[in-house]
């Protein structure tokens, strides 16, 4: 369901600021309203979909799981512009609890460390 939701709301942002072509006053306008306004609204969507639990540092259960690592490449890996994303996360508690969580994780801290300069 995680994965899922993730999927969707990487959808919606290619619907509303298309990946390709020249940027433009309305493309800029587009991925404005994009951050301010729509994303954050996905988001709350996709924290009041997760299930209830009395650890709010995992998506399911209280083990890591690939819902986990979604939420975390969502939240922190997915927006080229990582401040807004943020901002526009910044009243999903537990999804950045999650987040934090995952970027904790020594692997994962290594790997962005540590990981090579790529086009994408």
């Amino acid at each position: 369901m995680v994965v899922e939701h993730s999927r969707d709301i990487k959808e919606a942002f290619g619907r509303a600021v298309p990946p390709f072509g020249p940027e433009s006053e309305e493309k800029a306008a587009k991925r404005d309203a994009w951050y301010a306004e729509a994303l954050g609204d996905w988001l709350q969507r996709l924290e009041r979909a997760l299930p209830p639990s009395d650890n709010d540092a995992y998506a399911v259960g209280a083990v890591l799981s690939l819902a986990d690592l979604a939420i975390w490449q969502l939240l922190r890996d997915t927006f080229s512009d990582a401040e807004r994303a943020r901002k526009a996360a910044a009243s999903c508690t537990r999804l950045n609890a999650i987040a934090d969580q995952v970027a904790a994780m020594p692997a994962v801290a290594g790997w962005l460390a540590n990981r090579p300069q790529t086009m994408m």
